[in-house]
């Protein structure tokens, strides 16, 4: 069976070869500029040696210069002889102090340096004594020229040495440029490789999506249109029963019209099949309309809370449940009466099913509405009851389908009732929560729906 190309998947797989490629060319690039510092470093500190070298020589220089002159007759210039000693000594404490102990070579030559310097010194000052003895053919015979020049050799071996270092280490910067020159457009044309690649892949997620798109909101028409046959065919289902109920009513109010009693509970039988009416009509608008409200839906709080709350004051006398209904404002919600009963409806039957298993001996629920927000934009509705409460962690959780809490256990129901209200809530623009009661016992439920 052919796969579908997935470009979710090859995203998932290309983006990491993206950035593995990016951490390469970055350890690249950090490598070659630590190699070009340590370079630079070993040319700079080739330069300093080959300074301290040169200066070495021209002290020597002056040091031969000095012995000469005074083995031609001339007077021991003292003075610049000692000055030139101590400046080729500090010289070379200085070239000693550039070199570590792993440059063998170059220390070997230094030492060179430092013993033919130190000779040449030596040659010097029997020269001078010489001199300064009157023997002017013992000074001829222990001339210390040959000697310096011996010494000038090995600085001059020494200046090779750090000459041939610094070529190679600039032939060694010269690769590393090189290097880089051939690396990155390399790294460059991968980037743009991959680049064209993810433009590629994420054009064709947004298609795929769009289509996706596009399938999900026929596959959601085509379910609307389902359920609005549904409605259809549950509504003429209960309209049948409910119509000859409503004329069986009547004719028992026209009948038994002398008995107040009896003609009050047929005619709150009557309201409570008109109610059942307008909650069928709200909720078949409610599903031709895909799930949406109509625009201009509107209800008036006091009118639907009061016609809800009727119906079940019997069932809260039964129960022996305190109903309080508190009188609302005159307000109307963005929510035709039909969902609206049903959501009043839904709400108060569960208060009125739980509040019993409170432990607080006054089983009580209340009913307000009243308005919120800066304008009085919305209508907070709120359901509270003295009962047990929904148990921590279930805040979320008991709006879901079929969740029922565990004080729900022997009670009637499917765990359907709040599911609806929230979703009755949720598609006219509103929101449902639930907190505990004033005193910590029992439950509030609030609902916001915006003014019409």
């Amino acid at each position: 069976m052919h796969r579908p190309f997935s470009p979710a998947k090859w995203l998932a797989f290309v983006v990491p070869l993206v950035i593995l490629g990016f951490v390469a060319a970055h350890i690249s690039t950090v490598t070659a500029a630590g190699d070009l510092r340590s370079h630079l470093t070993r040319i700079k500190t080739t330069g300093m040696r080959s300074q301290r070298l040169s200066s070495v020589r021209g002290n020597l220089h002056r040091m031969g210069m000095a012995a000469g002159r005074a083995e031609r007759g001339e007077p021991f210039d003292r003075t610049e002889y000692d000055a030139a000693r101590a400046a080729a000594e500090f010289d070379l404490a200085r070239l000693r102090e550039l070199t570590s102990a792993d440059e063998t070579e170059q220390l070997a030559h230094e030492d060179e340096v430092a013993r033919t310097t130190r000779q040449a010194e030596v040659a010097i000052e029997r020269s001078a004594a010489l001199l300064a003895a009157g023997d002017l053919r013992g000074s001829h015979e222990a001339s210390s020229q040959p000697i310096v020049h011996a010494a000038d050799a090995s600085i001059e071996r020494l200046s090779a040495l750090q000459m041939s270092e610094a070529e190679e280490e600039s032939q060694r910067v010269d690769d590393t440029h090189r290097r880089l020159r051939h690396l990155s457009p390399m790294f460059d044309a991968a980037a743009a490789g991959f680049a064209l690649l993810l433009l590629g892949l994420a054009i064709k997620a947004a298609r795929q999506h769009a289509r996706l798109t596009e399938e999900a909101n026929q596959v959601a028409e085509q379910r609307a249109a389902e359920l609005e046959l549904f409605a259809v065919r549950v509504a003429h289902d209960l309209r049948n029963p409910l119509g000859g109920l409503a004329l069986r009513t009547e004719l028992g109010i026209e009948r038994f019209a002398s008995s107040a009693p009896f003609k009050e509970e047929l005619q709150r039988t009557k309201r409570a099949i008109d109610r059942m009416n307008r909650i069928i009509d709200g909720l078949l608008t409610f599903a031709r309309s895909g799930g949406h409200p109509q625009p201009d839906a509107s209800a008036v709080v006091s009118e639907v809370l009061v016609d809800v709350a009727s119906d079940f004051v019997t069932e809260a006398e039964v129960a022996h449940v305190e109903l309080v209904i508190e009188p609302p404002p005159t307000m109307t919600v963005a929510c035709s009466a039909g969902p609206l009963s049903s959501i009043l409806g839904n709400l108060i039957r569960n208060a009125l099913k739980f509040v019993g298993d409170g432990t607080n001996g006054n089983r009580r629920v209340v009913v307000r509405a009243s308005s919120t927000g800066n304008r009085n934009e919305a209508v907070t509705i709120e359901v509270e009851d003295t009962g047990p409460g929904i148990p921590a962690g279930m805040e979320e959780s008991i709006f879901d389908p079929f969740v029922r809490a565990r004080t729900s256990d022997g009670k009637p129901g499917l765990g359907l009732g709040l599911a609806t209200v929230k979703r009755l809530v949720e598609a006219h623009h509103g929101h449902i929560t639930v907190r505990p009661g004033p005193s910590g016992r029992g439950a509030c439920f609030a609902v916001v729906l915006p003014v019409a």
